[in-house]
């Protein structure tokens, strides 16, 4: 499998007497694959069912800005007829938000990989309410999760059924699964893996499809990018460090239509804080994860260490009792020997027996020969 393409933004430049022209600047660099899932079925619970629409699948790379009537128009990373909306930046402690990667659980599926993004209605619907990606109804709080599977599928789930996607925990499936659940979360999986390579509103804008989309094409550019990143890094001189492919995309405003301004549109400055957040969130995660695995390695030891000691008690036992069963068997084989050489002493009297009955056989014939000379007078 490829690696999945890495998309940050790091800025916006205006190009000196082009008043009217952004240019955003993407590095594209290479990432490990992702695992992909399936998921049965797109329909909500009848007291959670809110109706959801799609927008136009964005292509990876291309550059396109939309507009509506009454919301200001946005920069996008792909040709989308969604309305713009501007991204609201995750809160400090807000855990589940707008383009959040994360596992959900539905019925006796497996978690699967999704994205939470706004609900979507379409454009000429007569709702004109915001498009939400969160429902509070009563004392549980709902999010729209878009599953990554071979159709696009939206689903709201509550805060109990999800968890924030975490590359060195959410694996593909290996086993006790069938081979075409296996093979969808596989896709997932990598969906979700190079999404998790993005900034969050380039994340919206690259990897938010419309409901019943396939996937194929995501994956195509998926694997296209982590190719020509395989070729980069095979032609680097130094194999630690990844080539870096500037791609430029001229996204045409009007400077004046742009009120109020964007807030996705973010300063280096922003997007750096975030980074360094995110950054230290993650290692002060890992931190409690080394903790967390050193005290069960501590765990286990004391349990070895405990079937260690009562292995050699009995071991000692046993050699106990083979010692005394060395002892009987040599008392055995001396008990032999001594019945041997009986033996050998019973035959040799019984030798002498015969030979004794013998002598007295003889004597007793000489005696009568005695006794009948005596009586015949010589």
């Amino acid at each position: 499998m490829g690696r999945a393409p890495k998309m940050e933004t790091v800025g916006l430049i205006k190009r000196p007497g082009m008043a009217q022209q952004q240019y955003l600047i993407f590095f594209c660099t290479g990432s490990d694959q992702g695992e992909a899932s399936p998921m049965a079925s797109t329909q909500l619970p009848t007291e959670q069912r809110t109706e959801v629409a799609a927008s136009q699948p964005q292509m990876i790379g291309s550059a396109s800005s939309s507009s509506a009537a009454d919301e200001p128009s946005q920069p996008e990373m792909r040709k989308s007829k969604r309305v713009s909306i501007k991204v609201r930046d995750p809160e400090e402690d807000e855990r589940y938000y707008e383009g959040c990667l994360v596992m959900g659980r539905v019925k006796t599926w497996p978690s699967w990989p999704g994205m939470i993004r706004r609900e979507y209605k379409g454009p000429h619907h007569n709702d004109q309410k915001r498009p939400q990606y969160l429902s509070k109804r009563g004392n549980y709080s709902y999010y729209c999760v878009q599953f990554f599977d071979d159709i696009t599928e939206y689903k709201w789930l509550v805060a109990s059924d999800l968890r924030v996607y975490d590359p060195a925990r959410d694996k593909p499936l290996s086993k006790d699964r069938e081979q075409d659940v296996i093979r969808r979360h596989a896709k997932g999986m990598k969906i979700i893996n190079a999404a998790s390579k993005h900034a969050v509103e380039d994340r919206l804008a690259k990897f938010a499809l419309p409901l019943n989309t396939s996937t194929d094409n995501l994956l195509k550019e998926i694997d296209e990018c982590n190719s020509q990143n395989a070729r980069d890094e095979s032609s680097s001189p130094s194999p630690r460090v990844g080539p870096i492919r500037l791609r430029i995309h001229s996204v045409v405003h009007d400077v004046n239509e742009l009120s109020p301004p964007v807030k996705s549109v973010q300063s280096n400055a922003d997007i750096l804080a975030r980074l360094k957040r995110r950054m230290s969130d993650s290692l002060q995660k890992k931190d409690q994860e080394k903790e967390d695995a050193i005290e069960g390695l501590k765990s286990v030891n004391s349990k070895l260490t405990a079937e260690l000691e009562k292995s050699k008690a009995t071991v000692h036992d046993l050699t106990q009792q083979l010692h005394s069963k060395d002892d009987v068997t040599a008392r055995n084989a001396n008990l032999e020997k001594k019945l041997k050489e009986k033996d050998n002493e019973i035959l040799k009297l019984r030798a002498n027996l015969k030979k004794m009955e013998k002598e007295k056989l003889d004597l007793e014939k000489f005696r009568s020969e005695v006794e009948g000379m005596i009586d015949g007078g010589f």
